[in-house]
């Protein structure tokens, strides 16, 4: 009972947080291996799920990539 109302909890602060963020359109897939550089410019792939959600979603994806960690120091500097 008490770890089914810590979840409940969570959860509800999350969402709660999410959804009074701005909504935006978010790419939903955005990670280093849809980030390709070509002809010194940037190109982004694979938009399939691009949906309106909340503000911070690309970022954490991006920072919190699940192919590649970024050293400390440097997400200590982008954050």
């Amino acid at each position: 009972a008490e770890q089914q109302q810590t979840w409940q909890t969570s959860t509800a602060l999350l969402i709660n947080t999410l959804l009074e963020q701005p909504t935006v359109t978010m790419h939903r897939d955005y990670h280093s291996r849809n980030i390709m550089r070509c002809e010194q410019q940037w190109a982004i792939i694979d938009y399939q799920d691009a949906v309106q959600g909340p503000l911070c979603y690309d970022l954490v994806s991006l920072l919190r990539d699940c192919y590649f960690k970024l050293p400390n120091d440097e997400l200590t500097h982008l954050l």
